[in-house]
């Protein structure tokens, strides 16, 4: 029987300290997984059924010798239906708080792995179109104001960073030597994305970049073992707790 993974009891030297992050250690331009992951990032809202995430979240169902996941991961079914959801916006630490933040966190990294909207072939985040859409749909599903946008999107970004690495090494290397690599599209995704992310990936600037990231992923002193639970909001519970 599957279940949720029990994590150690977290303290405050868990929590990264002012100074180098693990995102200073990462060249925007490459596909190395960000060691931070706040949002619904470890499940995909695909066609493709996964195996490797089996034991995560909720039961297991197994089949011969492999561990089948719980399936694709849905987005709130409160999205989009004109009822706003109850959260805050911590002005001190920079965080969604409140009844529904967990819900709002998880919609938006759903969000991030949809590739027709918001496709993988860019270097970064920041170069995504519509992102200022992104925006308006966020503010109008919740009361966030503006000065949230930037944290918001940015935890988006690393959701989509991340989204980039698990497609990379889910698709990618296990086929990087096959002749028809470029005819081995995955079903989220159009052929011409393929064959850009392909292209842009098999270049040799943006190898070594990848090859220098892991080098420095190696070197992060906090890796997140939190879940779905962000450095921020614990930070934001410890300070509810010692207060």
């Amino acid at each position: 029987m599957g279940g949720r993974r029990k994590f150690r009891n977290i303290t405050m030297c868990d929590v990264p300290r002012q100074g180098v992050t693990p995102h200073d250690l990462v060249e925007d331009d490459d596909e190395t997984e960000p060691p931070s992951q706040p949002l619904d990032t470890m499940h995909d809202d695909t066609l493709v059924q996964e195996t490797e995430m089996g034991s995560d979240i909720g039961m297991a169902t197994k089949t011969t010798s492999t561990r089948l996941g719980r399936g694709a991961t849905k987005i709130h079914k409160q999205w989009n239906t004109g009822k706003k959801f109850e959260v805050e916006w911590n002005t001190t630490n920079k965080v969604v708080t409140g009844k529904d933040s967990a819900a709002v966190t998880s919609c938006v990294g759903i969000l991030a792995r949809n590739t027709f909207r918001f496709p993988l072939k860019y270097p970064s985040y920041t170069n995504v179109p519509k992102l200022d859409i992104l925006w308006t749909e966020i503010q109008e599903n919740t009361n966030l104001p503006m000065e949230a946008n930037y944290y918001v999107l940015k935890d988006f970004g690393n959701a989509w960073k991340a989204w980039k690495c698990k497609v990379k090494k889910m698709y990618f290397k296990p086929n990087r030597d096959n002749p028809d690599l470029l005819e081995l599209c995955p079903p989220i995704m159009d052929t011409e994305q393929w064959k850009e992310l392909v292209e842009y990936w098999l270049r040799d600037d943006i190898e070594k970049i990848s090859e220098k990231n892991a080098r420095n992923q190696k070197l992060n002193l906090f890796p997140h073992r939190t879940g779905r639970t962000s450095f921020d909001v614990i930070i934001n519970e410890l300070e509810k707790v010692l207060a």
